[in-house]
C-alpha cells in the first residue's frame, strides 16, 4: 500500500480515538483537557483539521520506525516505499 494511504489511515485512526476520548473526557466528564473550539474546521472542539495532518505525519514516523525495527531486529525484508 502506498505510504500516503497508510499515513491517511493512521491519521484517521488517531483522530477517531482522539474524538471518542475527547467526547468522554471533555464533554461527558467535563475535565476540559483540550479544546480546539478556536481552531479552523473543528468538530465539537474535540478534533480539528490541522491536528489531523499532524497525526498523519506522526503516523508516517511510526510506520517508518516499525518497518526499520522489523527489518533490523527481525531480519524482515528491507522496506521499500511508494508515496502514491
Amino acid at each position: 500500500m502506498p505510504l500516503l494511504y497508510q499515513c491517511l489511515i493512521g491519521g484517521a485512526a488517531i483522530t477517531a480515538v482522539e474524538f471518542v476520548a475527547g467526547c468522554v473526557v471533555n464533554l461527558w466528564w467535563g475535565l476540559g483537557v483540550w479544546d480546539y473550539s478556536g481552531v479552523f474546521l473543528n468538530v465539537l472542539g474535540q478534533i480539528c483539521l490541522p491536528f489531523f495532518f499532524l497525526w498523519c505525519l506522526l503516523a508516517a514516523v511510526g510506520i517508518w520506525l516499525y518497518d526499520f525495527l522489523n527489518w533490523k531486529l527481525l531480519n524482515a525484508e528491507r522496506p521499500h516505499y511508494k508515496f502514491i
